[in-house]
């Protein structure tokens, strides 16, 4: 659903991943409803509990929104997130990134001092339980927390799978000097960003415009959205010869 990993989803997001996961059901019916129940986690998120009156409120307010004339621009901006599918999946994300953020760890420190202080690249379960473990969480809960950010199912995480916690970054230009596993990463960023901008300028050359491109040579089908095995023969079908 979250193709884009910003930690919201819109109706057409909802629409579109739903379709891709073999989803037939009501998408609006089911839009509506979890607009309702992400309103009702955020009131009691908040500290307004979870009473008659704010549920009758809620309903109120969201049958009104459901019915305003809205256009598609300001239909396409309200978006859900997960605490709308599942509250207690976001409650216990919540808390671990809370916990950590209490103790000002950044996504690296967290990674670098707790699951991965060898650098091997992944953290495997037992390891994952055991540290956090020490910090509090019982082995059940822990164990359901890897579930979660176990997003491949390899038994075990990277710290790109736990981006999704939404703790902060190393902001690596106010320090000093950086670490050779900083440079690491400094320098793998950097050439992904060169394979994609090697990739824009082919598409300028061919097509003139990007818009041109997705149009006439990427999206064959005309549906919006490119699959992994889609994109890989619509490059090669246009004569781009890269990394893919």
């Amino acid at each position: 659903l979250d193709v884009r990993g910003t930690g919201r989803v819109c109706f057409g997001d909802l629409v579109r991943g739903g379709r891709v996961i073999g989803f037939t059901g009501n998408f609006r019916l089911l839009w509506n409803v979890l607009l309702k129940k992400e309103y009702r986690v955020n009131c009691v998120a908040a500290g307004r509990g979870s009473t008659p009156l704010i549920e009758a409120n809620a309903g109120a307010a969201f049958e009104a929104m459901i019915e305003a004339p809205l256009d598609a621009f300001e239909r396409e901006a309200m978006t859900i997130g997960l605490a709308a599918l599942s509250p207690e999946t976001w409650r216990s994300i919540k808390e671990f990134r809370d916990f950590f953020q209490s103790r000002d760890m950044t996504l690296e420190d967290l990674w670098e001092q707790v699951l991965d202080p060898t650098d091997s690249g992944f953290c495997l379960f037992d390891h994952f339980c055991q540290e956090l473990q020490k910090f509090g969480w019982d082995r059940r809960q822990a164990k359901a927390l890897f579930r979660m950010f176990d997003v491949g199912g390899e038994q075990d995480i990277s710290m790109d799978e736990l981006e999704l916690v939404g703790l902060e970054r190393r902001a690596v230009d106010q320090v000093d000097s950086l670490t050779p596993r900083d440079m690491k990463r400094k320098q793998t960023v950097e050439a992904n960003q060169a394979v994609v901008d090697n990739f824009i300028a082919f598409l300028h050359r061919s097509f003139g415009t990007i818009v041109r491109a997705w149009r006439l040579g990427l999206d064959a089908d005309g549906d919006g959205r490119l699959r992994f095995q889609e994109f890989c023969n619509s490059c090669k079908d246009i004569g781009y010869r890269g990394k893919l």
